[in-house]
């Protein structure tokens, strides 16, 4: 499994193990569907927790992405490996 099946969100209601495979960059803001680089491995809370964050600012219930989420940090950086 990719990222050898740990999360690499950890977000705060991360559960460790890996379950599905997450875009960095939502492909509701024009992230790439496909593209390795563009996938992370996530767990099932993080998913949730994800999708409920880009829902808020989408929806304007926050100021500003939390780019945080997306881009930085050593667990959210997208691994090339399968």
């Amino acid at each position: 499994m990719r990222d050898g099946g740990i999360c690499m969100v950890a977000g705060p209601t991360c559960r460790g193990r890996a379950t599905s495979v997450d875009h960095i960059v939502p492909v509701s803001l024009g992230g790439a569907r496909l593209d390795p680089a563009n996938l992370r491995a996530a767990c099932s809370g993080c998913q949730v927790w994800l999708s409920h964050e880009t829902r808020r600012w989408l929806t304007g219930s926050s100021s500003e992405p939390r780019s945080e989420v997306w881009f930085d940090g050593q667990r959210s950086t997208p691994s090339r490996q399968w």
